[in-house]
């Protein structure tokens, strides 16, 4: 790749990243919440024992940020024989754009990488945004996990006793470590490369059919 073709895509994602950076930044929590009904069974899987509801924060206190209410609906074990009481509720607040990242990482590349055919970059964006939707709901549902596990831990804390993280807390360190850009790039690149080659294919054998000929034209 010489260094025209590098540079035009350099700029091609930093305009991709900057014209998707403000419809995060405004339209962000509104995004995540199209995944509520995806978000909340899998954080009361994670957490079972409490109902999950996701929602806008009231007023203006948290601008660009999605609330959950975790609610026990039986008595739960906390640490060391204690538990949490039926009726007990824990509210968080977490940030939009954090979780948007990744989506944000691969659909800027999606949109920079140079597709010969309009129609080659649309299937790739429709094989991006499912694959950024299937992101979404599990880091969002991880970082509620995460934020109310927070939260318990403080609480065995007070009481002196020691409590046993949920299983996402480490896979989850992970990915806000570096693990959402890592995933991001290996779900935009590849997609792009197949559906770029899968369309330079279906050109290299259109033009090997032999044309068909005018009436009359001579042999």
């Amino acid at each position: 790749m010489n260094r025209r073709r590098l540079l035009s895509g350099a700029i091609r994602l930093l305009l991709a990243w900057s014209c998707l950076t403000p419809c995060v930044a405004v339209f962000g929590a509104s995004m995540i919440m199209l995944a509520q009904p995806l978000v909340e069974p899998v954080v009361q899987a994670l957490l079972p024992g409490y109902t999950a509801r996701m929602s806008l924060p009231a007023g203006s206190g948290a601008p660009g940020g999605v609330a959950m209410a975790l609610l026990a609906v039986r008595p739960v074990p906390l640490a060391g024989g204690y538990l949490v009481a039926t009726g007990a509720r824990f509210d968080e607040i977490i940030p939009a754009a954090q979780d948007l990242l990744p989506a944000v990482v691969a659909m800027s590349v999606l949109l920079a990488w140079p597709f010969r055919r309009f129609g080659e970059r649309l299937r790739a964006l429709a094989w991006g945004a499912l694959a950024c939707a299937v992101m979404l709901v599990a880091s969002v549902s991880a970082h509620f996990v995460v934020q109310f596990e927070v939260v318990l831990q403080g609480l065995a804390t007070t009481l002196h006793q020691v409590r046993d993280p949920a299983p996402v807390v480490a896979p989850y360190i992970f990915w806000v470590l570096g693990g959402q850009w890592l995933l991001a790039l290996l779900i935009a690149v590849p997609l792009a490369r197949g559906v770029t080659r899968k369309g330079a294919v279906r050109r290299c054998r259109s033009a090997r059919q032999p044309q068909p000929r005018c009436p009359g034209a001579a042999p």
